[in-house]
């Protein structure tokens, strides 16, 4: 099973977007990258390597100069989802 994520967004100057979705397990008090650098505006989440819980999305959009974000309407809920956790790869 898959999380569907998607969005819509523009830019007036007219570079290329691109984007990147985070979720947060704490009402937006930490967000955990999920996915970085797309150039689509769909994302589909892998729902077994979600733990389970209520989460909030939140899609980054740039075009490398300006960002903008914004944030789910409200929570999704994940049951069950994964047995193990799950961390994501931060490059430093």
């Amino acid at each position: 099973a898959v999380i569907p994520v998607r969005w819509s967004a523009t830019d007036a100057d007219g570079p290329a977007l691109t984007y990147h979705v985070a979720l947060s397990p704490d009402a937006g008090g930490t967000w955990l990258p999920v996915a970085r650098d797309l150039t689509a505006t769909a994302l589909d989440l892998p729902a077994g390597e979600v733990a389970g819980g209520t989460y909030l999305v939140r899609v980054t959009a740039t075009d490398g100069v300006n960002t903008a974000y914004a944030v789910a309407d409200g929570p999704f809920v994940v049951e069950g989802g994964s047995t193990t956790v799950w961390l994501p790869l931060v490059l430093r």
